[in-house]
């Protein structure tokens, strides 16, 4: 490393200089942090012609979504209690449909008649995936309460169960 005694002789001969150019550099720091909004939706900085934000308004416009909750959880929860479950998450203000392995095969289709591939997205090993889709946007209070009450329910039947996605991923970043 380069000697910094002389740097730091002057410094300390000019601690007073220093000192004055510190507090009028804090005066503009300080009112442009009071005066700056802080926004968690990255896609609302990005060009609308970007392939990605045309693809999201798309799917928003085609089939009403605005995001979507993953929830991984134990695979070997019954399907009685699977069912009660999902019908508690589709009654959270917010929410269009919970897409669920069992709910995908139903009451009267066995389980070997579901292609691998297909039951490999819901189910792998000892997990299972559960999707939500939500009416609400991103960073939004509407969006922070519901993701309460789904945390809430799942909590509920299995305190080990991880809730993913866009909007839990942004609660997370504003949090932290």
């Amino acid at each position: 490393l380069p000697d910094f005694k002389k740097m730091n002789v002057f410094i300390i001969r000019h601690k007073v200089l220093f000192f004055v150019i510190f507090l009028f550099a804090l005066i503009p720091a300080y009112y442009s942090q009071a005066h700056t909004g802080v926004y968690y939706k990255m896609d609302e900085s990005l060009p609308k012609t970007l392939n990605s934000i045309q693809a999201n308004e798309k799917l928003k416009s085609t089939f009403n979504m605005a995001t979507e909750h993953f929830i991984v959880m134990d695979g070997n929860i019954d399907n009685g209690t699977m069912t009660k479950m999902e019908d508690r998450l589709k009654e959270v203000a917010g929410i269009e449909k919970v897409y669920s392995y069992h709910r995908l095969l139903g009451k009267g289709i066995p389980d070997f008649f579901v292609p691998d591939k297909l039951r490999n997205i819901f189910k792998s090993g000892s997990y299972q995936l559960l999707i939500v889709t939500s009416d609400y946007e991103v960073a939004s209070d509407n969006m922070r309460t519901q993701l309460k009450d789904v945390q809430k329910i799942v909590g509920e039947y299995d305190p080990a169960a991880y809730i993913t996605g866009e909007g839990a991923m942004t609660e997370d970043l504003i949090s932290i």
